[in-house]
């Protein structure tokens, strides 16, 4: 644990962990766009735009944690801080592995493996891991369909070269696929749940309409509107504002475009990095 950091899995208003979200000291934006963070998480000094959910930790050397503003060193969206997981290189001389696994009643499962060691001793040697991590959602929606189902699978190779003692290139490739479906979580528009209007005064510039807040407890699930229109435990099904507009009407889609067919996330990410590190008698350059 680190004093002044928090991690979440949702990020400011959009539900689900399509947005995760790094948070220094409070330090936080209403905008739900990842371009927008006030802090960044970063592998082997490489940039995550997105997806801190879907990292494998089975190949991690140290986690580095740095509060305060990071843009000389780091670049854009570190203006609260900056997180950077450094992996570990792959052993040259031994073979080793590792698992982890963890089962829950409730079917939140999640398998881990790692395995290591020489190609050629002393000069080339590989690292290969993998994740699975299975959630089923506990929440239904009026339709009967499941809300909050999470699937994640990820798998990771490093090949390390030391052709003298003074150099090594790291070369390391990440890939993983997230499946889920529609988020458990909604968020509760005022305006469409406002039970406290208040007054409307009339100023300078004209009149003004009171802040459009919910007063005492929050509605209930069964009643409760997202700022879309439908109610929270319907929460996959398409707003009358769409269907008003006539957005899925075929004659005003672009041929072949893609269109929404369930409601949910599916994200994939390919990484591929390449290290250098050179050492002299009392400096090491990456």
């Amino acid at each position: 644990m680190t004093a002044g950091f928090q991690f979440f899995n949702q990020g400011n208003q959009v539900p689900g962990r399509y947005n995760t979200q790094l948070q220094f000291r409070g330090l936080t934006t209403a905008q739900f766009s990842p371009s927008f963070a006030t802090g960044a998480l970063f592998i082997d000094g490489i940039y995550v735009l997105n997806g801190g959910t879907s990292i494998s930790l089975m190949d991690l050397e140290r986690v580095e944690v740095i509060k305060g503003p990071q843009a000389a060193y780091f670049g854009r969206n570190t203006f609260g801080g900056a997180v950077n997981l450094i992996t570990r290189d792959p052993d040259l001389t031994e073979f080793s592995g590792d698992a982890q696994v963890s089962l829950s009643g409730r079917q939140n499962n999640d398998f881990s493996v790692f395995v290591e060691g020489p190609l050629v001793e002393d000069r080339l040697s590989f690292s290969l891991s993998g994740r699975l991590y299975d959630k089923r959602g506990q929440w239904s929606a009026t339709d009967g369909g499941r809300l909050g189902d999470e699937e994640t699978r990820t798998v990771n190779g490093v090949l390390l070269w030391q052709p003298i003692d003074t150099l090594s290139l790291k070369l390391r490739y990440a890939y993983s696929e997230d499946r889920d479906g529609p988020a458990a979580q909604g968020f509760i528009s005022g305006i469409l749940n406002d039970n406290c209007t208040g007054l409307t005064i009339d100023t300078i510039q004209g009149p003004r309409q009171p802040r459009r807040y919910v007063c005492g407890p929050v509605p209930d699930i069964d009643s409760a509107r997202v700022f879309t229109g439908q109610i929270v435990s319907s929460n996959t099904i398409i707003p009358d504002s769409v269907i008003a507009a006539g957005q899925l009407d075929p004659a005003t889609l672009v041929a072949g475009a893609p269109q929404v067919t369930e409601v949910g996330m599916k994200r994939n990410t390919e990484r591929l990095s390449l290290a250098a590190t050179t050492r002299s008698a009392n400096t090491t350059w990456r």
